[in-house]
């Protein structure tokens, strides 16, 4: 269809994803009469190629003077034609429609059949919130029941590009580092976004899939002419407003998705501002800052709506995203009351959910001085079933995979790992998740065979060297190579069968930098389920903390946040692999490690009151840790006495450590961990003495207070009390004590009885390992944080059969270490629910058929038509070489070459797979179908219309004949003289003869000629209607007529208004 053909780019891509905004929200078939189209937009570039073309005839005789040409009118004109045809395709009634700047709202209304209000707004980088503020307005007005919301910019064009690298300018090291030492600006983005909206009442009651909630909305503009950088009263003035009307405090808010332009004095700017806005009222959860502009690029007039859709996915779908780009930050973001971050990569959004839904603001200013700020909430309803996918993976498919062969012998452990290679062959892609499910699906599961070689692969390259290594896994394993070991796993005689499977939670000291943040954003309905059941989950893992690249230093003395967030992320891990099926018959603790598996398996349940208690509690602050006063007293100082304690790992066994403690009253033995290494603490200066006394290297430790020694007794009663809560044991799970040595019944009183013995003595790790294996525990999960007890294990229980693996430690990519694992329990034949891992929902079998595309050309080769050979130009000549046809639908796989269309030759544009570019096609048939009938329809209104003329002539004529008096018409005609011709006389008889009257004409001067239409058009609106108008010249941009040769109004015959 030539609308089609015609087109511009940019409309085209408005109207696709309006399109899929509106298939997202369940709306294409539905009756959209009362929906309103608004649509941010500004000025596109190409609807102004027209306007070359038009001067080519002025320019030219200027151009042949330059080069010496002496051109005969005729050759000119042939020039001319010549250079206009090289210059663009000439103006059509389609492209003319289309330069119209609110058609492509237009088409979106007509394309969808929109009964409401469609229209564009422009407001530079805020056309696309502006549109959305519009939309709102609408909706609470009550006027409309929908709103589709849109922006889109093709900023890429090299006009805009030059016009906004003079004012705003881009990145010269090509990358976009909001508030970074390194930021020099942005780079060029293109695109478009759409959004639905709805009131809030409305989309609950139809069930609605809602992403966020608008709260607030607000826009101020202000700030010198001519200035591109909007001033911090107008940014801040535009929050104010936003939240006036909310109901929300700005301390609840808790990501910031800033305007973040690269340019320093713009980040300072808006640091600043949001800083002091958003740091006055205290809070202990963080602000998360981030920038869509690091990973789009500057959108232009989309850029603001750009940054409301991926904040109101990342409320969605809970998740934090990283600021990319930024290695050294210019700011601190530290004002006042609050904490705000910079992240450095993504992670699930933790919340306090006593507190509210999750909020967010999204900020957006412009080079017109305008500032516009959006508040948008979380929303709490569950409403139409989301995707599963995109709720669990809200990443995207991850690149290192499992893949499991079974099979009764190696026979047939060879024969799978032959069918692996051959899907592998056929597989096109790096990312090794898919074809993980797709192998899934095609071996399935079989944990009754006796045997089972499973492969973790972060890419094809390694899952073929794995493929090609199985044989030597079957006959010797430690022939692998060693970049390989830890991949491929195989049991000549596997644990699982008939060993028991224990889990292991280690002691403090554990923790690390960034420890869980990976997993969260991988496996995000872990975290969900614990929200659901806490009221304050953001304490209990204090991602401001721990979920940071470095810890400060200040953390290792902070051992309330230490506890907490150390058992918090045991109950993730714990709830992680129990997600796969694998499920523990034995826990075990080491040190606090007793307490996370009581939480983890579900013995104890009530992790705010732990959260609670400690942070009323000064056993971790100043007893215990901190002053050491427990010690103080134990060790009867004085009050201007302070202890200072220290402690770390000795390899000596614990025969030797206990003999050098001698003579040692302030340094203790506190935990033997292996049968040759022990923890020591107490003073510092006896516990120099006790390691020079041993003759061996001593390994400070941090994080770890004075417990598990006489120290603690001081304290035992308000110790127990805090570890006194209501008990209920998992079935079929046996709790272990490391006071004890052994397993025991948990209940209230003697769970805090066996954390409190194991605080106020030396533990004994070996004696409970020992007590395990001779139970039957043979699998040893350690939950981590860390892999201390795996490698204590390890040691204890050396050259036995047994497997001891952490989940999660630092130094390794988390979802690899946990594919490792499970990998590894499938080795040893351990059920793992691998459909878990890859549903069978997510494996596409069918064949991917070749999908249509249509392609049309932005931009083109530069405009140098060339001259005309001595001085004449050619007949028809056209300076562009013809190229190849290309076809405008090409398969998958293929790439478009570089063209070079001849100027004017119409875009050639075959019907596509699209589903909204081919519904277009159908009504632009029915429209010329349409068009014809019309056509039709007007031939013969025109004839009666014809008619119906001579036919008042004729009676005016008998009405003259007779007497009758005909009035005199008054009517405005142009200026210059009309010559007309005599009357002319009816040669008939029988007609009467009818004098022919001229008609008096009234011929008012015009209020303002053409040459003051043309001031208001490009000149000076203070010539047109006075000096008092004389301060509107210096606005950067106001209201105008337009230029030659489009300027049509030639001039105004009256203006009424004050």
């Amino acid at each position: 269809p030539t609308e089609l053909a015609e087109m511009l780019p940019r409309q085209l891509l408005m109207l696709q994803v309006a399109g899929q905004a509106l298939g997202d929200a369940g709306l294409k078939n539905d009756d959209l009469l009362f929906t309103g189209v608004f649509v941010g937009a500004g000025l596109d570039l190409h609807a102004t190629n027209f306007s070359f073309r038009w001067s080519i005839e002025k320019m030219a005789p200027l151009w042949a003077q330059q080069l010496g040409l002496d051109l005969t009118p005729g050759q000119m004109q042939q020039w001319v034609e010549q250079l206009r045809a090289a210059a663009g395709p000439a103006l059509t009634a389609n492209r003319t429609m289309g330069a119209l700047g609110s058609i492509v709202a237009s088409r979106i209304a007509k394309e969808f059949r929109i009964g409401g209000p469609s229209f564009t707004l422009s407001s530079e980088e805020n056309s696309g919130l502006r549109a959305l503020e519009v939309g709102v307005r609408a909706l609470q007005e009550g006027s409309i029941n929908r709103a589709l919301v849109g922006a889109v910019d093709m900023a890429g064009d090299l006009r805009a590009v030059l016009g906004r690298h003079a004012a705003t300018p881009y990145s010269r090291q090509g990358k976009a580092r909001p508030f970074d030492k390194q930021a020099d600006g942005s780079i060029i983005g293109e695109g478009a976004a759409a959004v639905v909206l709805k009131r809030l009442e409305d989309a609950q009651q139809d069930g609605d899939r809602i992403y966020a909630v608008i709260r607030g909305a607000g826009t101020a503009i202000g700030g010198p002419s001519g200035q591109f950088v909007p001033d911090r009263e107008t940014y801040t003035l535009a929050l104010q407003r936003t939240f006036q009307d909310s109901g929300v405090s700005p301390a609840e808010v808790s990501y910031l998705e800033t305007e973040g332009s690269g340019l320093p004095e713009l980040d300072a700017m808006e640091a600043n501002a949001l800083g002091d806005f958003f740091g006055a009222e205290a809070n202990d959860m963080p602000c998360y800052v981030g920038s869509v502009k690091a990973d789009v690029g500057h959108l232009g007039a989309a850029s603001g709506l750009a940054s409301l859709v991926k904040t109101a996915l990342c409320l969605d779908r809970q998740i934090i995203p990283p600021l990319r780009n930024v290695d050294a930050v210019r700011y601190e973001w530290i004002r006042g009351k609050r904490d705000f971050i910079v992240p450095a990569a993504a992670q699930y959004w933790l919340r306090n959910r006593a507190e509210g839904p999750r909020k967010a603001v999204v900020s957006s200013f412009a080079v017109d001085g305008s500032c516009s700020h959006v508040l948008l909430e979380a929303s709490e309803e569950k409403g139409r079933q989301r995707p599963s996918l995109l709720q669990q993976r809200p990443l995207g498919p991850r690149r290192e995979a499992l893949f499991c062969l079974e099979a009764d012998d190696h026979d047939g452990l060879l024969a799978q790992g032959r069918r692996l290679k051959m899907l592998l062959a056929e597989f096109d892609g790096d990312v090794m998740e898919p074809l993980a499910a797709l192998w899934l699906h095609e071996a399935g599961s079989q944990p009754e065979k006796e045997q089972c070689i499973a492969l973790v692969a972060p890419d094809r390259a390694t899952l073929q060297a794995e493929i090609e290594q199985l044989e030597t896994v079957l006959r010797s394993p430690d022939e692998l190579p060693p970049g390989l070991r830890d991949r491929i796993f195989y049991s000549v005689q596997p644990l699982g069968r008939d060993g028991e499977i224990a889990f292991i939670f280690p002691g403090s000291g554990n923790h690390f930098a960034g420890m869980g943040q990976e997993l969260s954003t991988q496996w995000p309905q872990i975290y969900r389920q614990q929200d659901a059941s806490s009221r304050y989950l953001a304490r209990q893992f204090l991602p401001k903390h721990f979920w940071r690249p470095t810890l400060a230093d200040s953390l290792h003395g902070d051992h309330n946040a230490l506890v907490i967030g150390q058992v918090a992320l045991g109950t993730a891990v714990s709830d992680l692999v129990r997600s796969f099926g694998v499920e523990p018959q034995a826990v075990s603790g080491y040190s606090l490690g007793e307490s996370a598996g009581l939480f983890s398996l579900g013995a104890w349940t009530d992790r705010d009151g732990m959260a609670e208690r400690l942070a009323a509690s000064s056993l971790f602050v100043d007893d215990l840790a901190g002053d050491c006063k427990a010690a103080a007293k134990t060790w009867k100082l004085s009050s201007k006495q302070r202890v200072d304690w220290a402690l770390g790992l000795v390899d000596a066994p614990q025969q030797a450590v206990r003999k050098a403690l001698e003579g040692l009253d302030r340094v203790y033995l506190l935990i033997i961990n292996t049968y040759d290494e022990c923890v020591v603490g107490g003073d510092r200066g006896q516990l120099d003495q006790l390691v020079a006394r041993l003759g061996c290297h001593l390994l400070p430790l941090k994080g770890v207070t004075t417990v598990h020694c006489d120290v603690a007794k001081q304290v035992a009663g308000p110790y127990r009390a805090l570890h006194l809560f209501p008990a209920t044991p998992p079935a079929g799970v046996r709790y272990y004590c490391t006071a004890l040595g052994d397993s025991y019944e948990v209940t209230d009183q003697s769970a805090a009885d066996a954390i409190l013995n194991q605080a106020i003595d030396t533990v004994d790790y070996t004696r409970v390992v020992e007590k395990l294996y001779a139970d039957g525990v043979r699998l040893f999960l350690e939950m981590g944080p860390g892999n201390s007890c795996s490698r204590m294990i390890n040691g204890i229980l050396n050259g036995r059969p047994h497997l001891a693996r952490a989940v999660t430690y630092p130094g390794q990519d988390a979802v690899s270490l946990l594919l490792r694992l499970l990998g590894q329990c499938l080795a040893e034949r351990v059920p793992v629910d691998l459909a878990a891992l890859y549903p069978a929902d997510r494996v596409d079998t069918t064949e991917a058929s070749a999908i249509k595309q249509i392609f049309t050309q932005v931009g083109g080769t530069g405009f140098d038509p060339g001259a005309p050979p001595e001085g004449k130009p050619q007949p028809g000549a056209t300076t562009a070489a013809t190229p190849a046809a290309t076809p405008a639908v090409m398969g998958p796989g293929q790439k478009l070459p570089r063209t070079e269309l001849l100027a004017g030759e119409p875009l050639q544009t075959p019907a596509s797979a699209d589903p909204v570019i081919a519904r277009f096609e159908q009504v632009s048939r029915q429209n010329l179908e349409t068009h014809a009938a019309y056509l039709k329809f007007s031939e013969s209104l025109s004839q009666a219309i014809t008619e119906n003329m001579t036919l008042q002539m004729n009676l005016l004529e008998k009405m003259v004949a007779t007497g009758t008096p005909v009035p005199e018409l008054a009517v405005a005609v142009p200026a210059a003289p009309i010559q007309e011709p005599a009357p002319a006389v009816s040669s008939q008889a029988s007609t009467p003869q009818v004098q022919r009257h001229r008609m008096k004409l009234h011929l008012p001067e015009p209020q303002f000629d053409r040459e003051m239409c043309m001031q208001f058009a490009i000149g000076s609106i203070a010539k047109m209607l006075g000096p008092e108008f004389a301060p509107v010249d210096n606005h950067p941009t106001r209201v105008r007529l337009p230029d030659e040769p489009l300027m049509l109004v030639d001039r105004i015959m009256t203006v009424e208004g004050e």
